[in-house]
């Protein structure tokens, strides 16, 4: 168990001290979201807050799908689909 723990350790040192801020920075951008979100909801009304919070959250994520070209074989049927079958193909994008 000693042997694994020193992996570990070892492969943690590896990583380079530039993830290590992103992480931190991450984990500090969140508590600060925390922050400022409760102040928020003390003062509008829940069904507001909890709205605009989910359109944002549902515009990152399909950005990041979007980005990811993801979205493309998530939205798009398959053409292997039965169901798509004499259907013309649908346009690729460039």
């Amino acid at each position: 168990m000693l042997l694994l723990a020193a992996t570990t350790l070892e492969k943690l040192q590896q990583v380079p001290t530039s993830t290590w801020l992103k992480i931190f920075g991450g984990f500090i951008l969140l508590l600060i979201v925390i922050f400022v979100v409760r102040k928020i909801f003390e003062k509008v009304n829940k069904f507001v807050l909890f709205t605009i919070v989910f359109v944002v959250v549902m515009v990152i994520w399909l950005t990041q799908l979007g980005e990811q070209n993801i979205f493309d074989r998530w939205a798009t049927p398959d053409k292997a689909d039965p169901e798509q079958a004499g259907k013309p193909p649908l346009p690729q994008r460039k």
